[in-house]
């Protein structure tokens, strides 16, 4: 019997999760989470698929529990933090003077229809209106938010 372990890229916990194997595979193979398999619930076999390009063999091939663990929130920080699609120009996202939109929240009537239609589809909110759906820009990504204090999706990276 193999005692020995399979050699994952190196990763402990004072690496940044956005380094780890699973997260780097993710980001290389599916960019956005609309791409995915799974948008919803991440699943092991997203781990299991980064194991496989990396020459992992199954049932012969075994990796320590710590390492399970960590490629587990990687792939549940991956899922959490990356935005439902692919970067867009702000100028595709909100109408008129895109300089306004910066910093604040955002109405809904600002947005453009393919705004309204990407937040539709990420799922978190439904009714796409001025009455429940506002948007604020973070970082570089454009959030939907429900109601302004309930919660907020990534919905796309602003390109640059």
């Amino acid at each position: 019997m193999n005692d020995q372990f399979f050699n994952l890229p190196a990763f402990d916990d004072k690496t940044p999760y956005a380094l780890h194997w699973v997260c780097l595979y993710m980001a290389k193979h599916y960019g956005c989470k609309s791409k995915t398999r799974d948008v919803i619930k991440p699943g092991i076999e997203y781990i299991m698929d980064a194991l496989n390009e990396m020459g992992f063999v199954e049932g012969k091939d075994k990796i320590e529990y710590r390492q399970t663990q960590y490629a587990l929130n990687a792939i549940r920080i991956w899922f959490d933090c990356t935005p439902w699609f692919n970067p867009c120009k702000i100028e595709e996202l909100f109408k008129g003077d895109v300089s306004f939109y910066k910093a604040g929240i955002i109405n809904c009537d600002c947005a453009t229809d393919k705004l309204k239609e990407m937040t539709a589809q990420s799922g978190f909110i439904y009714d796409v209106t001025s009455e429940h759906c506002y948007f604020s820009i973070i970082n570089g990504q454009v959030f939907a938010r429900y109601q302004r204090i309930i919660g907020s999706r990534r919905i796309c990276k602003i390109e640059v």
